[in-house]
């Protein structure tokens, strides 16, 4: 806190903190010579702070990765995963949306349809998160789970339209856990749908051939569970 207070006695401190600089900055901090490596549980906070970040851009999205990650981390552990590949997972929940620092809160916030040029901006979001995480954490799949969260099983995703082989597990249970908690909250342009509305959704999706269909049996067993993770 107290280094927070002198941090913030200067100006250039909150102007840095322009969504036009903000992604330029983080990715210029993680340049330095003077790296420290985290373990998994500092990993963890400090995700924790950018995830908390990114969903402040937004009353409509607050908490939103903090929730992926809790959903996301719940059914990765219902069905077997320990350890650290499930921190790592939690961690890629938490930061699947940092690449939205770069996206205006006009574009997110507005009530109608986005333009052409809108929609090009959001969707650049996923491809802007895979370029930060590399570099924060190299050498490690979280960066590609992350990312991938957009991309679906028959090509026709973003930002790679990676076809569902080349879809790992972990990003696939990401992208599940991010739909469903997307359509439990408020939005600008729609409100929050009960469970049963969403698992139908989910069905939707997965009768498109776009998501896992046994991540979404996963989530179909749990459904109680994990509908109170996102809106509780």
């Amino acid at each position: 806190m107290a280094a927070f207070c002198r941090a913030a006695e200067r100006e250039t401190f909150w102007l840095r903190m322009d969504p036009a600089y903000i992604l330029d900055e983080i990715e210029e901090s993680f340049e330095e010579d003077d790296l420290v490596e985290l373990d998994t549980a500092d990993a963890l906070a400090v995700a924790g702070l950018f995830a908390r970040t990114v969903d402040a851009k937004s009353r409509y999205t607050l908490e939103h990765s903090t929730r992926v990650a809790k959903i996301a981390r719940y059914l990765a552990e219902t069905s077997g995963i320990r350890g650290e590949h499930l921190d790592k997972i939690e961690i890629a929940g938490l930061l699947h949306d940092i690449g939205k620092l770069r996206v205006p809160e006009e574009i997110i916030d507005k009530p109608g349809a986005i333009t052409v040029e809108e929609r090009a901006f959001v969707r650049r979001h996923s491809y802007d998160t895979g370029r930060i995480l590399k570099k924060v954490f190299p050498g490690q799949p979280i960066a590609d789970w992350a990312s991938m969260h957009h991309e679906n099983l028959i090509g026709t995703g973003y930002p790679d339209r990676l076809p569902g082989l080349q879809i790992s597990m972990e990003a696939r249970l990401i992208a599940v856990a991010d739909i469903f908690h997307a359509f439990s909250q408020d939005r600008p342009y729609r409100s929050r749908m009960d469970r049963a509305q969403v698992m139908a959704r989910l069905d939707e999706f997965r009768e498109l051939g776009r998501i896992d269909g046994e991540m979404v049996e996963l989530v179909r067993t749990h459904l109680q569970e994990v509908y109170s993770i996102a809106v509780d």
